[in-house]
């Protein structure tokens, strides 16, 4: 049986819906990448996405209105799965903390 170490320090809810993130790489390129939410915390956001993005890229995501980002932080963990990414995100909030 293997055991999975938990480091989220707070609870997570569920979280739906689809928005637009503007993914700014170590480069500085930003793009655009459509990303559905799974789950948030104090510390973070749980995505979906359909496209790989980099650990360590900044992240500004923008909900329906889109005049002004609802939610900035780092990504921290892309992994892989049948039909996309599963994308970690920590708060810039958290961060500054």
């Amino acid at each position: 049986m293997t055991l999975r170490f938990e480091r989220r320090e707070s609870e997570r809810e569920e979280a739906r819906g689809s928005v637009v993130a503007a993914v700014t790489d170590g480069d500085g390129v930003t793009s655009l990448a459509r990303v559905e939410m799974c789950d948030v915390s104090f510390g973070g956001i749980g995505l979906t996405s359909t496209v790989e993005l980099k650990a360590g890229s900044g992240i500004a995501l923008y909900g329906p209105e889109g005049h002004a980002a609802t939610y900035v932080g780092t990504v921290v963990r892309c992994e892989a799965i049948d039909d996309g990414f599963r994308v970690g995100v920590r708060s810039a909030k958290r961060m500054a903390a």
